[in-house]
């Protein structure tokens, strides 16, 4: 291969390499870009909350270590020693185990009956 073969090979392989570059970019721009959702409630109410989704199957087969690790990630939101705030929940009294389900369920409740009207 001469020279000048080679400089236009170059050149064609950094042209290929733009027009990829551009395409990639094209496509970025056109998909929207997504916030993170950050959580505003306690700690202990984003246990609450995860234990009962995953006590209820949401999650198929993952681990309770993986749904909070993901779902944590998700609404930014990490909690390391998610077992230590579960065994307080447990040890609540027992009308008020569920403190933030409860809550949950009648701010729901609410919205339906506003609905209604």
């Amino acid at each position: 291969m001469s020279y000048i073969e080679k400089l236009l090979h170059l050149i064609d392989m950094q042209i290929d390499f733009v027009e990829r570059q551009l395409v990639s970019q094209n496509n970025d721009e056109n998909e929207p870009q997504l916030e993170k959702i950050r959580w505003h409630g306690t700690q202990i109410e984003f246990v609450e909350l995860i234990y009962a989704l995953y006590e209820a199957g949401c999650f198929g087969k993952a681990t309770l270590k993986k749904a909070f690790l993901l779902i944590g990630g998700l609404f930014d939101c990490e909690i390391p020693n998610y077992y230590r705030l579960f065994w307080d929940i447990r040890s609540r009294v027992a009308e008020e185990r569920t403190f933030f389900l409860n809550r949950l369920k009648t701010k729901l409740l609410e919205k339906l009956a506003r609905m209604d009207v």
